[in-house]
Order: C-alpha cells, then sequence, then structure tokens
C-alpha cells in the first residue's frame, strides 16, 4: 500500500466520522424540546389572562404566538429538510448568527 493510497483512505475516514459525529449531534439537538417554544407559550398564556380572554380564546392566542416563534426561528421545516439545510451551511462554512449581545 502506498503512502498516498493510506493518506487518501485516512482522510475519507476522517471525513467520514466527521460528518457522522455532526448527525448524531443534529439528531440529539433537534429531537429535544426547544425550551423557547413553553417560553413562549407561557409569556401568551399570561397575557391573555392579563386580557382576561376565555380558555378558548386564550388557547388560540398561545397555539398562534407558538406558529410565530417557530416561523421565526425556522422549526416549522421536516426535519429532513431541516437536516439537509443543516449539513450544507455546516460543509460551506456557513454557522447562521449569533444571538450574543
Amino acid at each position: 500500500m502506498s503512502r498516498r493510497s493510506y493518506v487518501v483512505k485516512r482522510v475519507a475516514l476522517s471525513v467520514f466520522a466527521l460528518y457522522l459525529v455532526l448527525s448524531v449531534t443534529f439528531g440529539f439537538i433537534a429531537l429535544t424540546a426547544d425550551p423557547g417554544v413553553a417560553f413562549v407559550a407561557h409569556g401568551a398564556s399570561r397575557q391573555a389572562a392579563s386580557e382576561r380572554a376565555n380558555m378558548s380564546e386564550r388557547e388560540q392566542m398561545v397555539q398562534q404566538a407558538i406558529a410565530e416563534y417557530k416561523a421565526e426561528h425556522n422549526l416549522n421545516k421536516p426535519i429532513w429538510r431541516s437536516y439537509v439545510d443543516w449539513l450544507v451551511d455546516i460543509t460551506t462554512l456557513d454557522w447562521g448568527r449569533s444571538y450574543s449581545a
């Protein structure tokens, strides 16, 4: 086995291992509950309660707030589409925007 062949195989295996780790990481992140949804739902429920809304109006306000949150953070796409978009972004080094102050 030549040195070139050995290096090519090692690099290919490393890239495969990297994408395997990235895929598992995406799975853990994407399939866990988003705490932001609960926070938005709680805020909408409290706002509806302060406006003296009945239960059906309150539920509707909460669902609307959750839908807006998911649309704003691109969480309303199917999981496979999110995975493909994320994988393309990672591969092209487009890691998104930072929410830090």
